[in-house]
C-alpha cells in the first residue's frame, strides 16, 4: 500500500497557522506571563505538530518529538541552528520549503523501511 502524503500547499498554511499563534503567545507573554501559560494549554500547537507528522510519516520520539517539533522549537522556525544531516547530506532547513521537503525525503525513507 502507497502511503500519501500532505501536499506542500497545505503544509504550508498549518506551517504558517503555528507560526502565527507562535508569534501572538510571544506578544501575550510580553504582556502577562502568567495568561501566557493558561493560553499555551488551549492553543493545540503540539498536537499540530504531531498531527502534521503523523501525516508526513515522520518518526515521533516520546521525549525529542519530531522533525517539525525540533524546527520550530530547536531552530527558532529555521532562524538559529537550522542545520541537519539526512542520509549523509548536509541540510540547512531555514524555510518552511525546505522543512517539507526533508520531510517528504524522511517520511519516504520510513515508508520504504516499512514494507
Amino acid at each position: 500500500m502507497v502511503e500519501k502524503m500532505i501536499d506542500k500547499k497545505f503544509f504550508k498554511k498549518v506551517m504558517n497557522a503555528i507560526i502565527e499563534i507562535d508569534t501572538k503567545l510571544d506578544k501575550l507573554n510580553s504582556v502577562n506571563a502568567e495568561a501566557v501559560s493558561f493560553v499555551i494549554d488551549y492553543s493545540l500547537q503540539d498536537e499540530l505538530i504531531d498531527t502534521l507528522g503523523a501525516a508526513m510519516n515522520l518518526d515521533n520520539n516520546e521525549y525529542y518529538g519530531n522533525t517539525i517539533s525540533w524546527w520550530v522549537y530547536e531552530t527558532n522556525f529555521g532562524k538559529k541552528n537550522n542545520v541537519v544531516v539526512f542520509n549523509n547530506k548536509t541540510m540547512k532547513v531555514d524555510t518552511i520549503d525546505k522543512l517539507y521537503d526533508l520531510c517528504v525525503k524522511e517520511g519516504q525513507q520510513n515508508i520504504s523501511i516499512s514494507e
